[in-house]
């Protein structure tokens, strides 16, 4: 007997009843349905008349992969009795494969692609996993990519790519911020159910597949990670986008679209800093905190590494990578990165090794990346590296106590 919801009767292997499939309950289901052997060899579903709600639950969103989905139908009181099949606009025949109350259906005729997919076997809610994911495929869209970094770590490559567009707005549209009121970028929808907050969804895709793990089984250890992790959250994102929009948005987007967009971000923090970084360049106060945050990051990393680890939990690789990575490599698109860490060299090496992971070379494909030294980032970086390596000779004069052993 085949435990999975949606078995058909006689069929080699299960099949999915939902788009979006859930063990305990599928969301074209109304709440109250329950499953029930027809026969030893057949399962269907019987869905009780609904007491409320609208009758169009059924997968009303499912995507249309073929041109029709109902078998047959057939009156039996308050049930039709459908299934997978062809239909050619005026009859359908087929197996019975569902039986469904005919006030959660639409429409026969106008719903039967609809109807199809959700009858359609697909692998992901099989193994009870439907995994969506919004995000910028950008190279320097640096909470995206910890999020498809760590997927790709996982291996975990049957997700639903949603891709969005800042420039479009694509953040502050209605549908999306019912999964994300804050309009942030990335979220994760798993089998329906929002997942917001870049570190946080590196460490629900670790838990949905035990191997390879990536974070530390002893619980110490996870906490020091969590250290690390909240050090990058609180310090190397906000640092990351200075730098970010220090040299490219200043440089190469015009100011004109700069002010369209500063009418609609929600967050005041948020905006001051963009004002300040592109109207007064290096001169901001938010670049010496940057270099102050960078700084303070890579000092604390070389004292980790001094014992010959190669990754800051050990020998193994652990979502403290993949947290940190996207933002480092955003000094690399600008061509920071070499001078900035020459006083590191086993910080360096550390990023040499994530530099040659497949999981993040994979970024380079996407667009906006500075793989070419005419790329916008290059251009600008070295346009704006003069000014900045004077701030950051400032900032070791004045701060070369700070986070030194003994100091």
């Amino acid at each position: 007997m085949h435990p999975t919801p949606g078995y058909r009767g006689g069929a080699k292997s299960p099949v999915a009843a939902s788009r979006f499939c859930a063990p305990a309950r599928l969301p074209c289901q109304p709440r109250g349905c329950q499953r029930k052997m027809a026969a030893p060899s057949t399962r269907a579903w019987s869905l009780p008349r609904a007491t409320g709600g609208p009758a169009g639950q059924l997968c009303s969103t499912a995507p249309v992969h073929s041109p029709a989905a109902v078998d047959r139908f057939g009156d039996s009181g308050d049930s039709l009795r459908v299934g997978p099949s062809v239909y050619d606009g005026n009859a359908v025949s087929g197996v019975a494969e569902r039986t469904v109350e005919r006030s959660h259906l639409r429409p026969i005729k106008e719903h039967a692609e609809n109807i199809d997919s959700c009858l359609q076997r697909n692998p992901r809610q099989e193994a009870g996993m439907t995994l969506e994911l919004y995000y910028l495929e950008e190279t320097d869209s640096i909470c995206s990519n910890r999020v498809v970094v760590t997927l790709a770590e996982k291996g975990i490559t049957d997700w639903i790519p949603r891709k969005m567009i800042l420039v479009n707005r694509d953040q502050f549209q209605p549908e999306y911020l019912k999964l994300n009121p804050q309009g942030v970028v990335p979220t994760l929808v798993h089998n329906g159910r929002p997942i917001r907050e870049s570190s946080l969804i590196c460490k629900y895709i670790d838990d949905l597949r035990p191997d390879p793990p990536l974070r530390p089984g002893d619980p110490a250890e996870r906490y020091y990670m969590d250290e690390w992790i909240k050090l990058f959250d609180e310090r190397a994102f906000e640092a990351t986008a200075v730098v970010n929009f220090v040299t490219k948005f200043r440089l190469t987007v015009p100011r004109e679209k700069m002010e369209e967009r500063w009418k609609v971000i929600p967050s005041i923090d948020r905006l001051y800093r963009q004002q300040s970084v592109i109207r007064e360049g290096v001169s901001s106060p938010y670049v010496m905190r940057a270099i102050g945050s960078f700084e303070m990051i890579f000092k604390l990393m070389e004292r980790a590494l001094a014992d010959g680890r190669p990754y800051l939990m050990g020998d193994r690789f652990t979502l403290a990578e993949t947290n940190l990575a996207p933002f480092v490599k955003v000094l690399e698109m600008v061509r920071f990165l070499d001078f900035w860490l020459e006083p590191y060299p086993l910080t360096r090496a550390w990023w040499d090794r994530m530099a040659s992971r497949p999981s993040m070379q994979r970024l380079d494909d996407f667009p906006y990346s500075a793989v070419s030294e005419d790329s916008p980032h290059a251009t600008s970086g070295r346009q704006t590296e003069p000014e900045f390596r004077v701030k950051l000779a400032e900032y070791r004069e004045r701060f070369d106590y700070a986070f030194n052993p003994g100091s």
